[in-house]
Formats: structure tokens, C-alpha cells, sequence
């Protein structure tokens, strides 16, 4: 009975720590991509404002808020 017990807990502790590294795998990915797309948000910001003056918009916008509710929702609650 022990016996059983003991495997059962260290099958249980290995996906929680399986699903911990998969969850935190996903959010660095996350905010690495929420952090890229800020810093190709900037650089394309001259081109921005060019094509803003001849009537284009660039979604640049919607991508780095959509990263960064994204980046929020796989953060833990507190």
C-alpha cells in the first residue's frame, strides 16, 4: 500500500512539474515576443508616422496590446 502510494506521488509531482515548465515555458515565449514586438513597434514608428500623413494606418498598435493582454492572461492569479 505505501508502495502504490509513493509511485503515485511521484507520478503526480513529475506533471505538476511537467505542467509548471510547460506553463512557464509559455510565458517567457510570450513576453519575449510582447518585448519584440514593442521594439519593432519603435523602429517602425518613422515609418509610421510617413504613412500616417498619406492616410495608412499600421496595426502595429493592435499587435503589441494583443501581446500584451496575452503576456497578462498567463501571468498566476494572486
Amino acid at each position: 500500500m505505501g508502495r502504490l502510494l509513493l509511485q503515485q506521488s511521484l507520478y503526480t509531482s513529475t506533471r505538476l512539474a511537467q505542467t509548471t515548465m510547460a506553463t512557464r515555458l509559455y510565458q517567457a515565449s510570450v513576453l519575449a515576443l510582447y518585448q519584440l514586438s514593442i521594439v519593432f513597434g519603435i523602429a517602425m514608428l518613422p515609418l509610421a508616422l510617413v504613412a500616417n500623413r498619406a492616410g495608412i494606418q499600421l496595426p502595429v498598435d493592435r499587435l503589441v496590446s494583443r501581446l500584451g493582454s496575452a503576456y497578462e492572461r498567463s501571468l498566476p492569479e494572486a
